[in-house]
């Protein structure tokens, strides 16, 4: 049992470490061994993120590999591999493709000497997010996921770049109406700067449909 991915932060730092001397080959080795085991990968997903938050170098390395982390897994889950299944597990695996904050409790031992490291760029990593789509639409967590990722730069970009993702996982299925925690402030924080962005119809799709599906708090900018 590792309740708390211990062993995985351990292994994630060893195997960053040892990308950074040059050799990637063994994170993709690890991450294929846990093709169909969603509890082991996304465990390790996370502790992939976490380790790259504790050192200037693990950061560098984790930013270089991510784009093709992203498409590695959702390879391995179109050839046939069962890298989402289970549940709500499944879905929180998949989320991690998209790099949060490592949460304070989550780990045993954190090597952290200063704030963590917010390493992932969602400028940088737009193409990954983009083939992460299809397999995250219509699923709470991966929007939360996606909205939290976005936190990591300026109102400006999050809205150019994030509103239309939001749009692709909210609008081809039934809308998540009260399944999210994170969509409707950042909807209401971000208004602004849609309609200076010309996005405004995009936005104002997006919150009607969330009110139809039952967000009674975004009603009052529902058209």
């Amino acid at each position: 049992m590792d309740s708390r991915s211990t062993h995985a932060l351990v292994a994630a730092r060893a195997l960053l470490t040892i990308a950074a001397m040059g050799d990637d080959a063994p994170v993709f080795k690890h991450i294929t061994a846990f093709a169909d085991s969603t509890r082991l990968l996304g465990s390790f997903l996370r502790s992939l993120s976490a380790a790259a938050e504790e050192h200037p170098d693990r950061a560098a390395t984790a930013s270089r590999l991510w784009p093709e982390v992203v498409p590695h897994v959702i390879a391995l889950h179109e050839s046939g591999h069962r890298p989402f299944d289970g549940g709500w597990r499944g879905d929180d695996t998949l989320a991690s493709l998209v790099p949060n904050a490592a949460i304070e409790v989550g780990y045993l031992y954190a090597e952290l000497r200063n704030d963590p490291i917010v390493w992932w760029d969602p400028l940088v990593l737009a193409p990954a997010v983009e083939r992460w789509l299809p397999a995250a639409t219509g699923l709470p967590e991966c929007v939360d996921h996606l909205v939290s990722f976005l936190g990591s730069i300026a109102l400006d970009d999050q809205v150019r770049i994030g509103l239309p993702w939001i749009e692709a996982l909210l609008l081809p299925g039934n809308p998540i109406a009260n399944s999210t925690f994170l969509l409707s402030p950042w909807l209401i924080r971000t208004r602004t700067q849609a309609d200076d962005a010309g996005l405004l119809p995009e936005w104002q799709r997006v919150v009607d449909a969330l009110v139809v599906a039952g967000v009674s708090s975004l009603a009052p900018f529902s058209e």
